[in-house]
């Protein structure tokens, strides 16, 4: 939930819907020492994790002062991938990322282009990207966890996936975690 927020909130004031004062309040205050953890699930190797959840109604991004309307979910289709490299822990930091805005095509992603195209093709779903055929990569074990996580026509999203190395991530269709 957490990354989602952070998208979010970063894609907001990327877009000039939230000012700096606003974007500098922070998050809620942290729940009493005394609460209850959550257990976390973990995804075994090689195993992805796929969620997807509708928006309840019709929901607007507000727009910048001034502007003229704003941005139905519907229309929006951008996310933030992730890549971590070694140990499968959810604590580790990403040692790679991009923004990926596939309406209109954009943001930081190296191949955004290939990606949104390659992501168009499943209906946004990560979970239904398949390796490119015809590719080679070695038989070692260097883990790579990648996230994907954001909005799709309207559907927020979590995704992730532990690819055996960095050829097994970068070979999946349209390149969306060859960042």
């Amino acid at each position: 939930m957490k990354p989602l927020l952070a998208l979010l909130a970063g894609t907001a004031f990327a877009a000039g819907i939230v000012t700096p004062a606003q974007a500098d309040e922070g998050p809620p205050a942290p729940a009493p020492a005394s609460a209850p953890m959550p257990s976390i699930a973990r995804t075994p190797v090689g195993v992805s994790e796929s969620r997807t959840v509708s928006a309840p109604g019709p929901m607007t991004l507000i727009g910048r002062p001034g502007a003229k309307g704003g941005q139905n979910l519907g229309d929006v289709r951008m996310m933030l991938v992730t890549a971590t490299s070694g140990g499968v822990s959810e604590s580790d930091l990403p040692d790679q990322y991009a923004f990926l805005n596939c309406r209109p095509v954009g943001g930081s992603h190296p191949g955004a282009k290939d990606a949104c195209a390659a992501l168009a093709k499943v209906k946004g779903d990560p979970a239904s990207l398949r390796p490119v055929k015809g590719t080679n990569c070695p038989m070692v074990y260097s883990p790579v966890t990648v996230t994907a996580n954001g909005i799709w026509d309207g559907k927020y999203f979590w995704y992730r996936r532990t690819y055996g190395n960095k050829c097994e991530m970068r070979s999946v269709e349209g390149g969306v975690f060859a960042i």
